[in-house]
């Protein structure tokens, strides 16, 4: 039976926008997870919320978000949480704004786990780093190594930058899903010419060399300006949603797509132009 999709959202690209399903490509359970249950009784203990000062569990529908400053806490109200989530508020869809796209090259599609960097242990190391660091850059290599942590085995990458080296931990095969696994299946459709056409211009047209500095956590900068309002005893921002357009006419919204890209330097022919 096909899973539970782990949440849906909306992929907008310019004047296009289409909803998806996610699920997940990974997964960590273990064939025996460990339950923590009650001594007395040997059942499974669940965690509640509870309430120190007034000595209470409190039921879920009873909280509500708070901060903690000069000491104390300080309370949401009801605006100020929806103006931390905004895209959630009124059944909302979750959309997924596309900036620019990248040759894959640039971007490493690798399931990866956490990242770390890796630096020489004591100057004496300092040799044997460098060279070791010097010799996958030159070779444009990078070095696929397993190390155990906290009692569990792990697989990861090593790559050179300029910076030093980094290390990637990523999934072992056996903890990926396929769309077989998960017991989908994908539909057969037919594409015109001219829509395969018109969608290569388009992702072209947003084509651009990756500015990682530039994305900023936007939810983040959100949640300080409305910390800082209540704060302030100010009204909260009133945070915009972007809301993809309907599409009616598939064709139609990608060619208005292509009015609205950036003019662009001649170049080569496009892909779809060969």
């Amino acid at each position: 039976m096909p899973v539970k999709a782990s949440f849906t959202g909306v992929i907008s690209i310019a004047r296009v926008s289409f909803s998806v399903k996610a699920y997940s490509m990974t997964t960590e359970t273990d064939d025996l997870p460990l339950k923590t249950l009650h001594k007395a009784c040997n059942n499974q203990v669940q965690m509640p919320y509870f309430c120190k000062y007034c000595n209470v569990i409190v039921p879920r529908v009873e909280t509500t978000k708070g901060f903690e400053h000069g000491g104390g806490l300080v309370t949401l109200d009801e605006n100020a949480i929806a103006a931390l989530e905004p895209e959630m508020e009124k059944g909302k869809p979750r959309v997924f704004q596309v900036h620019q796209t990248v040759l894959v090259k640039d971007h490493s599609p690798a399931i990866s786990v956490k990242k770390y960097w890796l630096v020489p242990s004591s100057p004496t190391e300092s040799k044997p780093y460098a060279l070791f660091r010097y010799a996958l850059a030159t070779s444009k290599l990078a070095a696929i190594v397993t190390f155990v942590s906290h009692g569990k085995s792990h697989l990861a990458v090593l790559h050179p930058s300029k910076e030093g080296l980094s290390l990637t931990t990523v999934y072992y095969a056996s903890q990926t899903r396929s769309l077989e696994h998960l017991g989908l299946e994908l539909a057969e459709v037919v594409l015109s010419k001219k829509e395969q056409d018109l969608a290569i211009h388009v992702l072209d047209g947003l084509s651009s060399p990756f500015e990682y500095e530039k994305f900023e956590d936007e939810n983040k900068q959100r949640k300080m300006q409305v910390i800082e309002a209540v704060l302030a005893k100010k009204p909260v921002p009133v945070i915009e949603y972007h809301q993809p357009p309907h599409v009616d006419s598939l064709t139609e919204a990608l060619e208005a797509s292509l009015k609205m890209l950036p003019k662009k330097t001649p170049k080569a022919k496009s892909r779809a132009q060969k």
